[in-house]
């Protein structure tokens, strides 16, 4: 329970907050972080009372039937329960009335999540990803930058929400980025990424044929990378420069190991090609350069703004996570997952004599008392506004702005004081 910020109007009726759970709500997760995105809204549910029902990805099947095996052993199945399955089981699940939905995966299939929990009037969240864009300053520290940005795409082979989906730089600093990211590539890998335990790979053929057939259609220049094994799923860490906006690689998030490269002119245009196009889940900024951050972040939209490193913030404690419009919508991870599964539900305690203050609100009601109620803020407010809806006190004059010059025009006049009772 949470104390109220104090007024003046309605201490006296101790008005608080009180943090209750929703009741049992649905958290469905994706394939890539099939522990923490499955776990994570777990604790936090659960912490806020809620019971919790979680349905796994069926795309890592491995992880799903652990999680599905080792949480009736240890946690009450009153409380939590494993949902395995695919596209039937969901919709199933989708078909219920639930306190409130997690969901995180793509935004065509949250647009059918949004679209089934509509008829039941159920609240959902989503995190959704999108193309998370890195702006560089071709006066950073380009070596710093390259080892970061090559890091957060390659991590999971690209299977990140939050991973550089594709780079913004000056036409002129093209060639240097490219060779800052092949050395810091030659550093990670001194042997071929294709070795067995080195580089990760995508999570099925459905996906790498997505992947590879972007990439095949891309009108872009392989700068290095670009090889691919199908039987292996496996498609090695890949720049592609010279990008257009209207690339194949740039039609959708990438989700994999390739980071196209898109030369711009200046900063204006890179936040013009930001804008441009859905509000991502991250934005990427590296430059030592405050007014260049500056000018990125205050003229665009995402849903976390990092500047000269990628992924991490994901791991801050104190932050939230989530995105805004296409890629997301509500906060979640650690005490924000806990409020996100929270209902904050208003309560006060208002004793007798309080009539002898605000007593004014009840009818008959007069000029004298209009006055009155003018003085308790928007409480007062609210029930002129209602007696003026209904006529009882059509004899009141409304509020006027004073426009004479010698009075301000912020001002406001009101009707003198009525002896009338």
């Amino acid at each position: 329970m949470e104390k109220a910020p104090f007024s003046l109007n309605f201490f006296p009726m101790r008005p608080v907050i009180r943090k209750e759970s929703k009741g049992v709500v649905l958290s469905i997760s994706p394939f890539n972080y099939p522990v923490w995105l499955a776990l994570g809204p777990m604790i936090g549910a659960i912490a806020a009372g809620n019971c919790f029902v979680l349905k796994p990805s069926e795309l890592s099947p491995a992880v799903s039937g652990l999680i599905a095996e080792l949480v009736p052993k240890y946690l009450d199945p009153d409380v939590v329960r494993i949902v395995l399955g695919a596209v039937p089981e969901t919709t199933r699940l989708l078909e219920l009335p639930w306190a409130h939905i997690l969901y995180t995966g793509s935004g065509r299939v949250a647009k059918i999540v949004c679209a089934a929990a509509a008829k039941t009037l159920t609240p959902v969240s989503t995190e959704l990803g999108g193309k998370s864009p890195v702006v560089i300053d071709p006066k950073c520290d380009l070596q710093t930058a390259a080892k970061r940005i090559m890091w957060g795409k390659c991590v999971n082979a690209g299977q990140t929400c939050v991973a550089p989906d594709y780079i913004l730089v000056p036409e002129d600093a093209q060639d240097k980025v490219v060779q800052a990211l092949k050395a810091t590539h030659d550093e990670f890998y001194p042997t071929s990424p294709s070795t067995a335990g080195v580089f990760g790979r995508i999570v099925n053929h459905a996906h790498f044929r997505r992947l590879k057939g972007l990439l095949d259609r891309s009108a872009g220049e392989i700068a290095f990378g670009g090889e691919t094994n199908e039987n292996d799923k496996y498609i090695s860490p890949t720049i592609v420069k010279n990008v257009k906006g209207d690339d194949s690689l740039m039609s959708e998030e990438l989700f994999g190991p390739i980071l196209p490269i898109v030369p711009v002119k200046n900063v204006d245009e890179a936040i013009a090609f930001i804008n441009d196009r859905d509000n991502p889940l991250t934005l990427y900024v590296f430059s030592q350069d405050a007014a260049f951050k500056a000018k990125v972040f205050d003229n665009t939209l995402s849903g976390s703004a990092v500047a000269n490193d990628t992924l991490v913030h994901c791991a801050v404690d104190g932050l939230p996570f989530g995105g805004i419009g296409p890629s997301g919508s509500g906060y979640h991870t650690r005490k924000y997952t806990f409020d996100l599964f929270t209902h904050l539900r208003s309560s006060l305690d208002s004793p007798a004599w309080v009539d002898a203050i605000f007593g004014s609100r009840f009818p008959p009601y007069t000029v004298r008392l209009f006055h009155v109620l003018s003085l308790f803020g928007h409480a007062g407010d609210a029930i002129i506004d209602s007696i003026g809806k209904e006529g009882v006190v059509s004899q009141v004059t409304p509020w006027c702005q004073v426009t004479s010059p010698s009075t301000p025009a912020c001002q406001w006049d009101r009707p003198e004081p009525s002896s009338e009772r």
